[in-house]
Order: structure tokens, then sequence, then C-alpha cells
């Protein structure tokens, strides 16, 4: 008989052992957390927060449609592409209404 019979035909396991498994990933997995440090503030900020376009045009009161204007005309942040997809960061975007809001208040 081969070598690697029994490797190929054994049998599932059962459901104890697929239990006891599973629960001593989870354990290493809690110990694991544990052994961690705490997060700190200087791992994620709030201004590192990603948002999408449909959230800055909830925001603002405008369409997507309009935020893609903007952006294409240079009017507001470009943001960054992750693959397929674009997100803002949250700093560009209230710096950019610190930006207007600063120009509201000189023009006025």
């Amino acid at each position: 008989m081969p070598s690697n019979y029994h490797r190929r035909h054994r049998s599932a396991p059962s459901q104890s052992q697929a239990t006891k498994r599973r629960n001593k990933i989870k354990a290493a997995i809690k110990q694991a957390a544990a052994a961690a440090p705490p997060p700190t503030d200087d791992l994620l900020q709030p201004d590192d927060v990603l948002v999408t376009k449909e959230w800055l045009a909830k925001q603002m009161g405008i369409s997507t449609q309009t935020i893609s204007r903007m952006v294409h005309s240079g009017e507001f942040p470009r943001p960054i592409e992750l693959g397929q997809r674009r997100r803002w960061r949250i700093r560009d975007y209230r710096a950019w209404l610190e930006q207007k809001s600063a120009a509201t208040l000189e023009a006025v």
C-alpha cells in the first residue's frame, strides 16, 4: 500500500474534532489579542478616515455628479484611488471646508 494512501482516504473529522479545532483557534486568537498592545491615538486618527463620494454629497447637500465636476475643475480635492474605488480623506474635506469658509469671510 502506498505511503500516502491513508492521507487521501481518511474519513472527515467528526463534529467533536472540528469543534475542538475551532475552539483551539478561538483561544489562540483571544490570546494573541490579549498580548497585543492596546490601540493608541497614533495608529488611527479621526482625520485618517476615508469617505465615499455619496457621503460627501450627503454632507454637502449636492449630487455626486457635482462633486465629480468640482474635482475635474480643480475646485475640490482629488480622491485617493484604491483599486477601482475612490475615497476622500476626511482631513482633505475639512481643510477644503475651512478654506472655503475663510474665503467667504474675507469676501464679506
